[in-house]
C-alpha cells in the first residue's frame, strides 16, 4: 500500500524567481525622481566649473605678461614694461611698450562668452569706472608698475557666469605680482 502525502498540493509555485510588473515600475520611477532632483547639480557644477575656468585663464594672461617682462622674447627689444589691458566686456591684450611709448601688440583675446567680468575693484572696494585695468610689470624684474595701476595694493576681477550667481574672484597682490583665485 502506498501512502499519500498529507501536504497540500501546490501546483501554482512560481519557479521564474522575476519581479512582478509593479516592483519594475517602482524601481523606474525610483530612478526618475533621483535623476530629475540630480539634473540642476549637474548643471550648477558646470557653470562652476566654466567660471572656475575664465579665472584660470585670466591667472594665466596676467602671469604670461609678467614671464614676457621677466624674459623678454628677442623681437621685442627695448621693451621698458609689459601690460595685460583686461575689458568689462572680457576682451584682453598683452602688448610691450618701448622707449617714448610706442606699444608693440603681443596678443589679444576674450574670455568665454559663456562667462562676464562683473567688476574690476581696486583695494576690494573701489570700483574701477572707466570699465578696463591695465596691469604692468617692467622688464626685466617683472614687478608691477605702480604708476600704472594708481598706487594701488590689490586688483580684483570678479568673474560671474551669466544669468546665475556663480561667481569666482582673480585676486592681483599689486606688490608682490601674485596672483590667486577665490571662490566667492
Amino acid at each position: 500500500m502506498k501512502y499519500k502525502s498529507l501536504a497540500p498540493l501546490n501546483k501554482h509555485k512560481n519557479l521564474t524567481g522575476g519581479f512582478t510588473l509593479i516592483e519594475l515600475l517602482v524601481a523606474i520611477f525610483i530612478m526618475v525622481i533621483l535623476l530629475l532632483v540630480s539634473i540642476p547639480q549637474f548643471q550648477h557644477f558646470g557653470k562652476k566649473a566654466q567660471t572656475q575656468g575664465t579665472a584660470n585663464e585670466l591667472k594665466s594672461l596676467i602671469e604670461k605678461t609678467r614671464t614676457y617682462a621677466m624674459a623678454p622674447r628677442e623681437q621685442d627689444t627695448n621693451i621698458l614694461y609689459y601690460s595685460i589691458e583686461i575689458n568689462k566686456n572680457g576682451k584682453w591684450t598683452i602688448q610691450g611698450t618701448k622707449i617714448a611709448n610706442q606699444s608693440i601688440e603681443i596678443e589679444k583675446g576674450a574670455i568665454d562668452s559663456r562667462t562676464e567680468i562683473e567688476g574690476l575693484f581696486y583695494n576690494n572696494n573701489d570700483e574701477i569706472s572707466t570699465g578696463s585695468v591695465v596691469l604692468g610689470f617692467e622688464t626685466p624684474t617683472g614687478r608691477a608698475i605702480q604708476g600704472l595701476n594708481g598706487n594701488k595694493s590689490k586688483l580684483d576681477i570678479v568673474i560671474k557666469y551669466k544669468n546665475s550667481n556663480i561667481v569666482a574672484k582673480v585676486l592681483i597682490n599689486l606688490i608682490t605680482s601674485q596672483v590667486e583665485i577665490t571662490e566667492v
